[in-house]
């Protein structure tokens, strides 16, 4: 048994833990860990695959716009502006320099419903279950 594999079973008895929490703890260790090691002037993205990106805002603003072109309801480009703006707070909010991409797929149609775009949010849905 490693070392790392010693250290997790001693946490996991202190803090009266099992084996379900494990991969949440994990999940939130490997965002403190990275965000620790990465660039601290860019925020970063943790893709699906597992792969990190730099953050670049052109890729959602793009994924809104799709997710626009088969809804009744047309998003200019303040109506995107305020969106990515609401996405940011949150972003900033969570005081981290990087992100899991459902993460910020969560926080867009959060930014969506907030802002009264429901036929655009149910587009970006399918959108990003495409994804």
């Amino acid at each position: 048994m490693s070392k790392l594999s010693d250290t997790i079973i001693v946490y996991l008895k202190e803090n009266n833990l099992d084996l379900s929490d494990l991969k949440d703890l994990l999940k939130k260790t490997e965002i403190e860990v990275l965000d620790d090691l990465l660039d601290y002037d860019k925020k970063y993205v943790i893709k699906k695959s597992g792969n990190i990106e730099e953050y670049d805002p052109a890729k959602i603003e793009r994924s809104i716009r799709n997710a626009t072109h088969t809804s009744k309801q047309i998003l200019n480009s303040s109506d995107i502006d305020i969106i990515m703006v609401d996405l940011f707070k949150k972003l900033d909010g969570l005081d981290r320099k990087i992100y899991r991409t459902s993460e910020i797929k969560e926080f867009v149609g959060e930014a969506l419903l907030d802002e009264g775009y429901n036929l655009v949010y149910e587009n970006y849905l399918s959108y990003i279950e495409e994804d």
